[in-house]
């Protein structure tokens, strides 16, 4: 099944490719020690 290319169907597969890099970028940055001051924060 192919799904036709139509400006809404890009616009929903950037969105999605977008999300799915940001998951990884929230993942590393909560993840990552700043500092003592940051870990008392």
């Amino acid at each position: 099944m192919k799904i036709p290319n139509s400006i809404a169907n890009i616009e929903d597969a950037n969105q999605v490719v977008k999300s799915y890099v940001s998951v990884g970028a929230n993942y590393i940055e909560a993840n990552k020690k700043l500092g003592p001051k940051d870990l008392i924060f």
